[in-house]
């Protein structure tokens, strides 16, 4: 399998994280929340919502503190849902794309994926979310070390240039790093990368994001994406925090820890989307809390639960495609 192809399947690579039971003791600021948010659902409709999944093996923490989390006293009581614009990818549509960096061929299309591979360089897009991955033959042969790194402001400005120069630019577009790709700590290549901003929350996991890859000497020899088009749709009531508490209690959560067995304080709750990995179906973009913290010896975990109430939900594992399984059975890869 081609570099290309293993960045549009996986899109992006993230830690994996297991889903946990976790003791918790509550404070008494999660009480001052309205009762319940279930007056504010009529007229809405359910969600299809791809399950948080089952990665990583199960584990516990013993307890978990919640005495006096940073950002409780700000948790909205509603939030805006998303949903995601269907990615139209043909042939035509995918010939079309190529040509922007400057690859001409004819487009073949498999259950995963639409490409346009030629002599000049790949560009392949992901069937599902539309995501584009190009690269070039520099890209894909680099084999030695880069002879001149420019610094990181200046491929900040050239990565802004090229998006801009391919219409790959996006107004929502923040800028999220620079980074080295590295063989025995010697840099092969540098990334530039963007995210955008929704409703000014964060991203949990993937998040969508635009990198352009540059060789050595500024060159530019490759574009990666992990991007859906979503538009608003409507507010939507949620749980309490202390009602997401509980559902980390029984479980129903993905919780990333260092240190399993063992005492907890969360130092930080908030609302979060989560935007799935390329090769994923995903219909809406939907908050869910996160909360952070540290273990009694001082490593960090993580917990994310749902945060739209169950019953505005239907968890509806996708099929991944040309996988021979769903993303609950398998074990979302993002």
């Amino acid at each position: 399998m081609s570099t290309v192809t293993r960045r549009v399947l996986i899109g992006a690579a993230v830690a994996a994280v297991a889903v946990l039971g976790i003791a918790v003791g509550l404070g008494r600021e999660f009480d001052q929340r309205p009762s319940s948010p279930r007056a504010n659902m009529a007229g809405l409709q359910r969600l299809d919502l791809n399950p948080l999944g089952t990665l990583g093996a199960p584990g516990r923490l013993r307890k978990l503190s919640m005495s006096n989390p940073s950002g409780a006293a700000t948790l909205p009581a509603e939030l805006t849902v998303y949903q995601v614009v269907p990615a139209v990818v043909t042939p035509g549509s995918v010939e079309k794309e190529a040509r922007r960096f400057g690859v001409a061929g004819k487009a073949q299309r498999n259950v995963e994926m639409t490409s346009v591979r030629s002599a000049s360089g790949d560009v392949v897009v992901d069937n599902l979310s539309g995501s584009v991955n190009w690269v070039t033959p520099e890209y894909e042969e680099a084999s030695e070390p880069m002879q001149h790194r420019l610094t990181d402001d200046e491929y900040v400005t050239a990565a802004k240039e090229f998006m801009r120069g391919k219409d790959l630019w996006n107004d929502d577009l923040v800028f999220a790093g620079v980074s080295e790709y590295t063989v025995n700590d010697a840099p092969m290549m540098v990334e530039v990368h963007f995210t955008r901003t929704l409703n000014g929350r964060n991203w949990h996991g993937v998040g969508p994001k635009k990198t352009v890859t540059f060789g050595d000497n500024g060159k530019v020899v490759g574009y990666f994406s992990v991007w859906r088009e979503v538009k608003p749709m409507t507010k939507y009531p949620l749980v309490k925090p202390a009602d997401a508490v509980k559902q980390i209690e029984r479980g129903d959560a993905l919780v990333a820890a260092d240190e399993l067995n063992a005492d907890a304080t969360a130092e930080r709750i908030e609302l979060v989307y989560i935007n799935d990995g390329a090769g994923i179906k995903q219909r809406y973009v939907a908050p869910y809390y996160r909360v952070s913290g540290k273990t009694a010896s001082g490593k960090p975990f993580t917990a994310v639960t749902r945060a739209i109430p169950l019953e505005l939900v239907n968890e509806r594992p996708e099929e991944l495609p040309g996988r021979g399984g769903t993303a609950a059975s398998t074990g979302r890869t993002e």
